[in-house]
């Protein structure tokens, strides 16, 4: 059985040899075409004869297995499956096998099965009595081998290259453009917006379809995508164009007093004149243990206040829209009349805020009008209720928000309120599969995210030894593959650090294996897991890749300001950015793809393992780190599948001849 706490299964084996890259364009002669047998003709080959001989029910997995091990092996020796089959499975496949298993990390077990079915590979290749080709060793000399690696915009580049018989640099100087530029785009960058009036001139010269380039851009960029965007993207789009939330410059004096006193009374260990519940402390973390930027509303001392920084984001939206305009759907209040925390005691104006969100989310009642009911509750509710212990409060209200009504009477109707809202907010603003379904829905969902993490290698390879450049690239590979072997949520893999003295989140055990550590007191879910820390082994497959960056490239991304962070930017601090950087990646890289955030990656795996490991909840659980009940919860659509599918099969044996059993 497969591994997925290290991911060692043959799905997601990946290889990294230095020379990984494709040299994309050399001599013509190299390009000379053989007769010999090719890895297409002896896949169709042994497919067919593994239908004959497996059985029926365990067939599309083995299939599944023999091709992913073949895979692996023509990467390594840099061949395609349109490549004539050489000396790699006959004089060479020892040698070639030794190389291949020794890089590719896979351990025990799994590199015995390896093994075994690439030899199963080589024994059908001889038994055909084929010739192997002995006049191209490698494809990477290839003149013209467009790899399926490739962005749309370069395929195309390379495919209308190779058309036209012309070398980039040639083919640049007749269309009359830059050759640095033409260059960098069969390396893998994409044109900038202003120079997309020169691929044109490219089309022509190169004999291509007009508007073929250009087509291939828009793929590469995803733009021209907006119809196939999920509908919470398009509905966040709109959003945007409405800024109403009240920023933190904006903040009146009185306003500010009194977050300042609720956030003393909710962060303080011990209060007086007030009473709040043991379970109603907000936590509080050391400034480097948090992702979040500095502010005086949610910093005690030298310490942050995460969920402080939550619950203001939440209030800032009511507030501005209190003093939004009637005519852009607000609730009409002069700047200084709407800051007040008393406000949220006021049934009406709650009530009408909710309505305002459920409008903007298309008719939705889902987490978002939640979350805000749920303060609403904690703040006004009986005997711990801040607000409800506050009603001096009720004096900074016009008469018209009270309307004669007591203190307790208004709070005692919020609560009622926000309860209502809460429980009727059992929608989904988003779906988190929508934007990664085209994965979901192929054999091998992460075999995309490993071909952009060898693409990255690719790039980093390129550039210039010991830059800036390389180090950014190795760190994007890093990213991916940290996503893929450990689906952390993005503020915990913003705040992993790695330390020379191995005393670091990112560190190396007394048996040579890189692991992560984090306290359990800096997850989300800290409460409903209850875990005192969280220390997992890093993939297998991704420790020579790890322990490349903090070796090589951490140190040149470290020097501006010695930080201790393992991911960085350019400027040597906290990588804030990792949520629209993984976005940017998996756009630019990942073909068909308009990108998606380092949530989805959570979604991808859990979800891939349970389509190969039906009711697998456990393991899954152990992966994101949660609770079987909540992944149970999340994922009970899957589980329905496997209920049915098994139900399907049970009649199957059971239908009448004349029904087609």
């Amino acid at each position: 059985m497969m591994k997925i706490n290290d991911l060692e299964g043959f799905r997601y084996s990946i290889t990294n040899l230095p020379n990984d890259g494709v040299s994309k364009f050399a001599g013509r002669s190299s390009a000379a075409l053989t007769m010999a047998m090719t890895y297409e003709k002896l896949i169709q080959q042994q497919i067919s004869q593994l239908r004959e001989t497996c059985k029926q029910a365990s067939v599309a997995q083995v299939e599944r297995n023999h091709l992913t091990a073949l895979r692996a092996f023509l990467r390594a020796v840099q061949k395609s499956e349109t490549s004539p089959v050489g000396a790699e499975l006959t004089d060479e496949f020892d040698l070639e096998l030794s190389k291949h298993l020794q890089a590719s990390g896979l351990a025990g077990r799994s590199q015995s099965d390896r093994k075994s079915l690439l030899t199963a590979w080589r024994k059908s290749f001889l038994s055909l009595n084929e010739a192997p080709d002995k006049r191209v060793k490698r494809e990477r000399n290839s003149a013209f081998a467009p790899n399926e690696e490739l962005n749309f915009f370069e395929r195309a580049l390379w495919e209308g290259l190779k058309e036209a018989k012309l070398a980039p640099k040639t083919a640049a100087k007749r269309a009359g453009i830059s050759p640095s530029a033409i260059g960098r785009w069969t390396r893998g960058a994409l044109p900038q917006a202003h120079t997309t009036g020169s691929l044109a001139k490219l089309e022509v010269t190169l004999g291509m379809k007009p508007g073929a380039l250009m087509e291939a851009y828009n793929l590469a960029t995803g733009k021209g995508q907006d119809a196939q965007k999920d509908a919470y993207r398009q509905r966040l789009a709109k959003q945007k164009r409405l800024k109403y939330g009240l920023l933190e410059a904006d903040l009146t004096p009185v306003l500010q007093r009194e977050w300042l006193a609720l956030l003393e009374f909710k962060t303080a260990r011990t209060i007086s004149g007030l009473k709040r519940q043991n379970k109603a402390r907000w936590d509080l973390v050391e400034s480097q243990d948090t992702a979040l930027p500095y502010s005086k509303l949610w910093c005690v001392g030298h310490q942050m206040c995460p969920t402080a920084s939550a619950t203001w984001t939440r209030l800032s939206r009511f507030f501005g829209f209190l003093r939004l305009s009637h005519e852009a759907g607000g609730y009409g209040l002069s700047n200084d009349e709407a800051q007040t925390l008393a406000w949220l005691a006021v049934p009406e104006a709650i009530d009408a805020f909710l309505k305002f969100q459920t409008k903007r989310s298309d008719g939705l009642i889902h987490g978002t009008q939640a979350s805000f009911a749920a303060t609403v509750i904690s703040l006004t509710r009986p005997v711990y209720g801040y607000l409800a212990q506050s009603p001096k409060l009720q004096a900074k209200l016009p008469s018209s928000a009270i309307n004669d009504r007591s203190w307790d009477e208004m709070c005692s109707r919020a609560v009622e309120l926000a309860i209502d809202w809460k429980t009727d907010a059992v929608e989904k603003s988003r779906d988190p599969g929508a934007v990664i379904r085209f994965l979901l829905e192929m054999d091998e969902p992460a075999a995309p995210v490993f071909a952009a993490m060898r693409k990255l290698r690719r790039i980093g390879d390129r550039a210039k030894p010991g830059s800036a450049h390389e180090a950014v690239a190795r760190r994007n590979e890093l990213i991916l593959g940290l996503l893929i072997s450990n689906p952390l949520r993005c503020k915990n893999l913003m705040t992993l650090t790695y330390k020379s003295d191995n005393t670091g989140s990112v560190y190396k055990s007394s048996a040579g294996r890189w692991r992560i550590r984090i306290p359990g007191r800096m997850f989300k879910n800290k409460r409903r897991v209850g875990a005192d820390v969280y220390d997992v082994p890093v993939a297998s497959w991704l420790e020579n890749i790890l322990a490349d960056y903090v070796q090589h490239f951490h140190p040149i991304l470290q020097k501006k300001e010695g930080s201790d962070y393992l991911l960085l930017n350019q400027n040597g601090r906290m990588l804030r950015t990792l949520s629209m950087q993984v976005a940017r990646l998996t756009k630019l890289h990942i073909p068909g793809c308009s990108g998606f955030r380092p949530h989805a990656f959570r979604h991808l795996v859990a979800t891939d393992w349970l389509n190969k490991n039906p009711n697998d909840f456990l393991t899954v659980a152990e992966l994101l780190n949660d609770t079987v009940a909540v992944v149970m919860k999340a994922y009970a659509h899957l589980k329905k599948d496997v209920a049915f599918s098994r139900y399907d099969e049970y009649m199957k044996g059971r239908l009448p001849a004349e029904m087609g059993a």
